[in-house]
C-alpha cells in the first residue's frame, strides 16, 4: 500500500461539547475542594471557636485516612464496571453528598462543646470521603473518554487550569464579604458576622460546585473500554512507573503551597 493511502489512527475524537462541560466540573470540584483546604481552619478556631490541638489533631488523622480510603477507591473503580460507566457512575451520585456535607461542615448547631468536637469530627471526615467518591473518577476519567494520550493529557492540563479558578472563589468571597458584612451588619458582633459570612461561602460553593461536578458525566462519553483487574502485581506496576512517581513527587513538593493555602485565611482574617 502506497505511503499515502496507510489509514492513520483517528485523532480528534472529543467534541467541543465534552471539553467544556469537563472544564466547569473541574472548576467545581476545586470550589469544594478549596473551601475545606483555605478556609476550614479559621472557621474552626475563630467561628467554631474549637481548640486548637484538637483541630490540628482531626487533620492529621483525616489525612491519614486519606491515605487509605484513596487507594481503596482505586481499587474499587477497578474492579467494578457499573452500567453507566466506569468514572461516569460514581459523578452522578456522589456531587449530592458533598453538597450536603460542605453545607454541614459550616454550620453550627447549638450543642455542648463536647458534642460539638463529635459533629465536627464527623461532618469533617464524611465529607472527605465523599470528596474521595468523586476526586478520584473525575480524574481519572480523561482516560475512558478518548485513546489518545494528547488528548488526555491537553483535558488535564486544562482541567487542572480551570481547578484553579475554581480554587480562588472560596478566598475571593472571603475577601470581599468581609468589608461588606461589616458594613451591612454594624451593630452585629464579630462573631455574628463571620458565621453569617461562612455560611454564604458554604452555599454559593456547595451549590454551585456540586452542580458544576453533576452535570458533567451527563455531557461527557466514555469511549474506552477499561477492563476490570485483579491488581495482581499492582504495586510493582506502580513503582516501576515514572510517570506516575514523577506526579506524586510533585504532590509531595506542593505540599509547602498548601501549607500557604491553610493559612491565606488567616492572614486575609489579620489584614482586613
Amino acid at each position: 500500500m502506497p505511503k499515502d493511502k496507510v489509514a492513520k489512527p483517528k485523532e480528534g475524537v472529543l467534541k467541543l461539547r465534552e471539553f467544556s462541560f469537563y472544564l466547569t466540573g473541574a472548576v467545581g470540584s476545586g470550589m469544594v475542594f478549596s473551601i475545606m483546604s483555605s478556609l476550614i481552619t479559621d472557621f474552626y478556631m475563630n467561628v467554631m471557636q474549637l481548640h486548637w490541638l484538637f483541630v490540628f489533631l482531626l487533620m492529621l488523622f483525616a489525612r491519614i485516612w486519606d491515605s487509605f480510603t484513596d487507594p481503596m477507591m482505586g481499587v474499587l473503580m477497578d474492579r467494578m464496571n457499573p452500567k453507566r460507566g466506569k468514572m461516569r457512575a460514581w459523578l452522578i451520585y456522589s456531587p449530592g453528598i458533598i453538597m450536603i456535607f460542605t453545607f454541614l461542615m459550616f454550620f453550627i448547631p447549638d450543642v455542648s462543646e463536647t458534642q460539638l468536637m463529635v459533629y465536627a469530627a464527623a461532618t469533617y471526615v464524611i465529607w472527605g470521603l465523599s470528596f474521595t467518591l468523586t476526586d478520584i473518577p473525575f480524574w481519572s476519567l480523561p482516560l475512558a473518554m478518548t485513546p489518545h494520550e494528547k488528548e488526555r493529557g491537553k483535558l488535564i492540563s486544562l482541567g487542572r487550569t480551570t481547578n484553579g479558578v475554581g480554587a480562588a472563589v472560596p478566598m475571593a468571597l472571603f475577601m470581599i464579604l468581609t468589608p461588606v458584612l461589616a458594613r451591612t451588619m454594624e451593630g452585629a458582633t464579630e462573631l455574628a458576622r463571620n458565621t453569617r459570612m461562612y455560611m454564604i461561602i458554604a452555599l454559593v460553593c456547595a451549590i454551585g460546585g456540586g452542580i458544576l461536578l453533576f452535570i458533567t458525566p451527563f455531557n461527557v462519553k466514555e469511549r474506552v473500554p477499561l477492563p476490570s483487574s485483579d491488581n495482581k502485581g499492582a504495586l510493582k506496576n506502580v513503582l516501576t512507573c515514572k510517570p506516575l512517581m514523577l506526579t506524586a513527587l510533585m504532590g509531595i513538593l506542593a505540599g509547602g503551597r498548601y501549607m500557604l493555602q491553610a493559612g491565606q485565611a488567616h492572614v486575609a482574617r489579620f489584614a482586613f
